[in-house]
């Protein structure tokens, strides 16, 4: 393997930095957007966001789901995540690693599995 000059090897860890830094602008962003739809829909329910009752976050992924644009499960997934993370940033336990919420979110999994096709029954003529 031929090896790299210095030059090149600065500019190819300097793109690295690069894309991770934007990696963690865009993360950022969207788990900022993803909590204050969370405090919206828990405004709307007179819920409580922090500490959020597991029974708070599996309904909210259940609306996520439900809704007339159903989420996306990476959708979910990432909001179920900054959840939690808000929720360790405050020193208060995480909703996120609850049974219930653990559940709801497999079961969301399961829906979206794709289907083994249906064999049709062999009929004698």
């Amino acid at each position: 393997m031929p090896q790299r000059d210095g030059e090149l090897s600065i500019a190819v860890e300097a793109a690295q930095d690069f894309v991770a830094a934007s990696r963690l602008k865009a993360t950022r962003r969207a788990y900022k957007s993803d909590w204050h739809d969370f405090e919206k829909w828990c405004d709307r329910h007179c819920l409580i966001t922090l500490p959020a009752s597991p029974q708070a976050v599996a309904a909210y992924l259940s609306a996520m789901a439900m809704a007339p644009r159903p989420a996306k499960l990476a959708t979910i997934r990432r909001r179920l995540a900054m959840i939690g993370y808000a929720h360790r940033c405050a020193d208060q336990r995480s909703p996120a690693d609850d049974p219930v919420v653990n559940a709801t979110i497999a079961a969301k999994e399961a829906a979206l599995e794709p289907r083994s096709p249906q064999t049709c029954p062999e009929v004698e003529a």
